[in-house]
């Protein structure tokens, strides 16, 4: 396997759609506002504001869940882990169907009350309804509160994989900010808001409610720069680890290294024998005083004439 620059196309896309999502959400937000202007002032606008809020909101959540999934090919491409993209998308699938079942109930309740032959038991079954709508609505911010911190983590992985330091510390810090507002918001729902009825403190509710609300607004603005960033990452050739089987050249044998003879004493040399001359000549050896001897010197002897005896010798006395 081998590090190389590659692009996750579908990964900056589902950021992308993510990112559309929460400016659908920020739009459904304003519409509420305006809804609420419209009904202190006591205008007809607020009525067509209102049949806009719902659907918005389900388009918001479409997004995100499905940029969610574009996020899931890519991650299994580089094989980083997927189960916060599994998380994600449970928490957003969770926030549809809970919304399409405050959209059920709320219009059955819309229903019955604009009936002029109401009747009591037709009363006492919006009581019941609206019952069903607090656990409902609290498992709904629940769920998508989940779904937004999951798709933090998984924009901090991707910063570590690719050594993003300042992405990184985004991620986290805005994690714990969304954890902080998802506490918030479920103290408001089982207290002052739907989930625990309308009439405990008011006033106090109202203001909670207000906190709660511009809380949300602020980290949902700075989850829109942080997947800005991300996709735009994501997008470009980075250094996630790609699986490119690659061969691996054929293995040299070098041979061993030679290690040098242990240093020896040195030793005697005998010496060279020398050369013997051998010749013919005698070899004279030199003497202080030569001296000739002559050799003795014999007197002729007399040789007897014929008929004589020979002469006795003389002997010296």
């Amino acid at each position: 396997m081998e590090a190389g620059q590659i692009r996750l196309p579908r990964h900056a896309k589902g950021l992308k759609l993510i990112r559309f999502g929460a400016f659908a959400l920020l739009a459904q937000l304003a519409l509420v506002l305006i809804g609420l202007l419209s009904a202190v002032l006591g205008s007809g606008l607020g009525e067509t504001v209102s049949t806009l809020v719902l659907p918005l909101h389900l388009g918001a959540v479409s997004l995100m869940l499905a940029g969610t999934l574009f996020t899931l090919p890519d991650f299994r491409l580089v094989h980083l882990p997927t189960s916060r993209v599994y998380v994600a998308a449970a928490g957003f699938a969770v926030t549809l169907v809970a919304l399409g079942w405050v959209h059920h109930v709320t219009s059955e309740i819309e229903r019955i009350l604009s009936d002029p032959d109401v009747t009591f038991e037709s009363l006492i079954h919006v009581q019941d309804e609206m019952s069903s709508l607090k656990p409902v609505v609290l498992a709904k911010d629940i769920a998508y509160g989940a779904g937004l911190i999951a798709v933090l983590r998984i924009v901090r992985q991707f910063a570590v994989a690719n050594d993003r330091l300042y992405l990184r510390d985004a991620a986290s810090s805005l994690t714990g900010l969304f954890v902080l507002m998802l506490i918030g918001d479920g103290f408001y729902q089982l207290t002052y808001g739907m989930a625990a009825g309308s009439d405990v403190f008011p006033l106090l509710g109202l203001v909670v409610g207000l906190f709660v609300f511009a809380f949300w607004i602020y980290c949902h603005l700075r989850m829109v720069r942080l997947l800005e960033n991300a996709a735009y990452l994501a997008d470009e050739p980075h250094h996630v680890p790609a699986a490119t089987l690659v061969r691996a050249p054929a293995k040299v044998e070098s041979p061993p290294p030679t290690s040098a003879p242990p240093p020896t004493s040195p030793r005697a040399v005998a010496p060279a024998p020398r050369a013997v001359v051998t010749s013919a000549a005698p070899v004279v050896l030199p003497s202080a005083e030569l001296r000739t001897i002559a050799p003795p010197v014999t007197a002729p002897r007399a040789e007897p004439a014929d008929g004589e005896a020979p002469a006795e010798p003389t002997l010296l006395r």
